[in-house]
């Protein structure tokens, strides 16, 4: 079966990566994929494993049962580890992954943007 792109990415860490292509996983590094430090999913949530050839990352399906609750748990994992202090809470996105992945990182950004404009008026004071 031929991998469909979006694909998620998560690390040892519980970081998790929205791949949109075969290129973006140049990103990623061949210690770690041989070292087994990630796991991930299709956007229908089956089960993908990396793997490292010729020095080319490759995607593979490991199963075609969707795990669609393991995936919708990791990417909440990924939103608990990143804003620790602010809890992430969404509208029900369904089984829509993309859009839940999308709206963590838009609560992940968010802080980032918080926390700048939060030093900026700290340091006029």
């Amino acid at each position: 079966m031929k991998i469909v792109f979006p694909i998620f990415i998560q690390d040892k860490d519980k970081w998790m990566y929205m791949v949109n292509g075969p290129l973006a996983l140049n990103g990623l590094e061949i210690i770690d994929i041989d070292n087994n430090e990630y796991v991930g999913w299709d956007k229908d949530g089956r089960p993908i494993g990396l793997y490292v050839d010729n020095n080319d990352i490759k995607v593979r399906y490991l199963s075609d049962k969707k795990q669609i609750g393991t995936l919708k748990k990791a990417i909440m994992d990924y939103a608990a580890v990143t804003r620790r202090k602010a809890p992430f809470c969404c509208d029900d996105k369904g089984n829509n992954m993309v859009a839940l992945f999308k709206a963590v990182e838009q609560h992940i950004n968010n802080r980032s943007v918080f926390s700048v404009l939060k030093r900026i008026l700290r340091s006029n004071k």
